[in-house]
């Protein structure tokens, strides 16, 4: 079927039939009857996924499966679903939409408080993060989240307030984790701050750093390994389902970039290594 459409109507069918199945059927504003309306398009967004950033505009309505976005380099329009979005970017991008979603308690915030601004723009728009005056060019503010730093046209901002956020809101788990070392290096002959490191690393998300400080705390005492081998277990099943739902977002923008060939070795290197993943089927 791919091989047809693509003879007779070229790329952009492909990647049309591409979208459809990967997305699992085109998104419509009927699937949610309170889905936005009647608000322009929200220019010079900057989203990030699978780690990759992308700048363009968002086209409203948005629905409960997802959202459309015009992707400035290329003018295409791509719909992404909200679950290839990191969490604190999908609930930024809802914030735009004008969405309110209510917190699923999944959700665990880490870390110290740290002191943030909310910059309200035109529209009314807010941008929630840290201030780094040490990096803004000159006539903007340089302002960073868990998943971005940008540069902020000082011109543009109508207003300055003070907030307060958490690490986990203000920096990425790896960025973080450096800075928590710096705050409270574990001493390398306790197995209690190992111990205590691996958790602090699961609770951010970073699961294979939470069994490297368990075998660091097996090394120091060996009945560490018996007492925390459910953790163990469950760090395992975390750190496939991080490294599947990865690659599978890695798969998604490579069909959006028209990249076929990388595309398919993606999706072979997905069905060999987690047989057991929830996207399999869709891969």
């Amino acid at each position: 079927m791919l091989r047809n459409a693509f003879k007779r109507y070229g790329f952009m069918a492909l990647l049309a039939v591409a979208a459809l199945v990967f997305s699992g059927g085109a998104s419509t504003a009927a699937e949610n009857p309170k889905a936005t309306s009647g608000i322009e398009e929200i220019k010079d967004v900057t989203i990030v996924v699978g780690d990759q950033p992308y700048t363009g505009d968002l086209i409203p309505p948005a629905t409960e499966s997802g959202f459309r976005f015009r992707w400035k380099e290329t003018g295409d329009v791509l719909t992404f679903r909200w679950s290839s979005l990191e969490q604190s970017e999908r609930k930024k991008v809802q914030k735009l939409f004008r969405i309110e979603v209510a917190d699923s308690g999944t959700h665990l915030e880490w870390g110290e408080e740290v002191e943030c601004v909310r910059l309200k723009m035109a529209k009314n728009r807010f941008i929630e993060g840290k201030l780094e005056p040490e990096r803004a060019m000159p006539g903007y503010l340089c302002i960073r989240n868990a998943t971005q730093v940008v540069q902020i046209p000082q011109k543009d901002v109508l207003d300055t307030e003070k907030i307060v956020k958490r690490e986990s809101d203000v920096y990425p788990p790896e960025e973080a984790l450096s800075l928590i070392l710096l705050r409270t290096p574990p001493q390398p002959d306790s197995a209690a701050d190992q111990l205590e490191m691996a958790r602090k690393c699961a609770v951010m998300g970073l699961y294979q750093e939470a069994m490297d400080y368990l075998d660091r705390a097996k090394e120091i005492d060996l009945q560490t390994e018996e007492r925390t081998k459910d953790f163990r277990q469950e760090l395992v099943v975390k750190h496939q389902e991080k490294q599947a739902s990865k690659l599978y977002e890695q798969i998604v923008m490579a069909i959006h970039r028209e990249e076929y060939g990388s595309a398919r070795e993606k999706c072979e290197s997905y069905l060999r290594n987690f047989p057991t993943a929830e996207g399999r089927t869709k891969v």
